[in-house]
């Protein structure tokens, strides 16, 4: 990943313009969690690793050997105005579908998912298996 510049809004004390993203944990081919932020995903990532309060630090509480596990995270932004718990839901559900949760996954349980996110959650979907396939 490489970017020359990146520009953060501070405003009345608060990060703003980072949009909405929704972010899949994977170890080796398979995805181990799932979440939405506000923050930019760098930020995000990093709190899962280092913060030590298990709410924020989530990815690092709910598998503590994550880190040595060379794991990679893609981050993907949510059109505006997307509600970010009906996007994860819709995420999961499809991730779920498709075969791409991990044994070790450690997030929200899949539900039915959201049919109206279904273009958003397919183009997760897609995503991944343009990248590696699932059996893979």
């Amino acid at each position: 990943m490489e970017r020359d510049l990146v520009e953060l809004n501070v405003r009345a004390g608060e990060l703003t313009g980072s949009g909405s993203w929704v972010y899949l944990w994977l170890l080796g081919p398979r995805v181990v969690y799932v979440g939405t932020t506000g923050l930019p995903p760098e930020v995000r990532t990093w709190l899962h690793l280092n913060h030590p309060d298990p709410s924020i630090g989530r990815v690092g509480a709910l598998l503590p050997d994550v880190a040595a596990g060379d794991p990679d995270v893609l981050a993907f932004r949510l059109p505006d105005g997307l509600e970010r718990p009906r996007a994860k839901a819709a995420v999961i559900a499809a991730l779920s579908r498709a075969g791409w949760l991990s044994e070790r996954y450690a997030g929200d349980p899949p539900s039915t998912g959201d049919p109206v996110l279904a273009p958003v959650a397919d183009g997760v979907v897609r995503a991944l298996e343009e990248r590696r396939p699932a059996d893979g």
